[in-house]
This record gives structure tokens, C-alpha cells and sequence, in this order.
């Protein structure tokens, strides 16, 4: 599950997005992080880091809209654990 965590994590760093829904979303993370990582364990991936503070709620209603969106923005304690993932050998 840590491999799934930095991957999200790493995905909202380098290129952060939004998806018409949670399953479009998962799939644009495996496409950035690499097939090997199953859909399942992104999930809660997604999970885990929106209890840690790590990512905002990615299932966002913006003002006028008639669906709701899905969205990977990490916060500051977020942006921090993946530049130092990034910054690891």
C-alpha cells in the first residue's frame, strides 16, 4: 500500500488533474505511475491520504455545476511528502 500512496502522490505532484469520476481518476493515476500498480490498492490509497491530510477530498461540486467532479490537489503536508519522495535516491 505505501507503493500506492507514493504513486498518488507523486501523480498529484508532477501533474495534477481532474477527472469526470473517481474510476476515470484512478485510471489517469495508473497511466502516470505505471500499470503495476492494481486500481484496488490506489483507492485506498486515496483513502488513506485524505485521512492523512495528505490530499484534499477529490469528489468536488464546483459552483454551478450539475455533476460533481473528481480531482487530485494535494495539500501543503501533501506537497511536502512527495518532494521528498522525489528528492530520495
Amino acid at each position: 500500500m505505501a507503493d500506492a500512496l507514493e504513486a498518488l502522490l507523486i501523480a498529484g505532484f508532477r501533474h495534477p488533474f481532474a477527472a469526470a469520476n473517481a474510476e476515470e481518476g484512478i485510471a489517469r493515476v495508473r497511466e502516470l505511475a505505471g500499470a503495476g500498480v492494481p486500481a484496488a490498492a490506489l483507492h485506498e490509497a486515496v483513502a488513506r491520504a485524505v485521512r492523512e491530510g495528505l490530499i484534499l477530498d477529490p469528489v468536488v461540486l464546483p459552483e454551478g455545476a450539475l455533476q460533481c467532479h473528481w480531482r487530485l490537489s494535494l495539500t501543503k503536508a501533501g506537497l511536502a511528502r512527495a518532494r521528498a519522495l522525489e528528492a530520495a535516491p
